[in-house]
């Protein structure tokens, strides 16, 4: 009895187990969709950092043209594009390390699933055993019933001491 009684613990202990790798498998799960939301801000933000400075330099080579701009707007204009290059590059930086960032957390949401996968193939490996074992009881305490009837059945064989 205690033998089944402890399996019986150990059939919770797997499940609480399987559930906490189902949720960790989930939390991870976000982590790496919010990584991909990350990569994917960051290169909306290049895009629109790119576009601010194709309009700024329109807008300077329109100006240039009809002659329209003097010493200072041109240096205006280069240390403003200067800028926009510099923040150019650094969200460039910034968008690969969302990626390598994306690319760690969706190798750890793979960890996860495959360890919760794991414990839910121990839990049902478990849970099959107990059921083998309980029909295997059944049988055994079946067959223990069928000979006692039978036992009862038959006449009581005598035994004779020292012929």
């Amino acid at each position: 009895m205690s033998q089944e009684k402890n399996l019986k613990k150990l059939t919770e202990l797997r499940k609480l187990r399987t559930r906490l790798a189902e949720e960790a498998s989930i939390r991870q799960q976000n982590a790496e969709k919010a990584a991909l939301m990350a990569v994917e801000a960051a290169a909306e933000h290049i895009i629109r950092n790119d576009e601010s400075r194709l309009s700024r330099e329109a807008a300077m080579y329109e100006q240039i043209s009809t002659g329209l701009l003097g010493r200072q707007a041109l240096d205006d204009y280069q240390d403003a594009l200067s800028a926009l290059t510099y923040q150019a590059t650094h969200l460039q930086q910034m968008e690969e390390r969302a990626k390598i960032k994306l690319l760690e957390e969706a190798e750890i949401a793979r960890e996860k699933a495959a360890e919760h996968l794991s414990k839910l193939r121990q839990h049902d490996k478990l849970e099959l055993l107990l059921e083998k074992q309980g029909i295997s009881k059944d049988k055994h305490a079946g067959l223990l019933s069928e000979l006692e009837e039978e036992d009862q059945q038959r006449p009581p064989l005598s035994v004779h001491k020292g012929l």
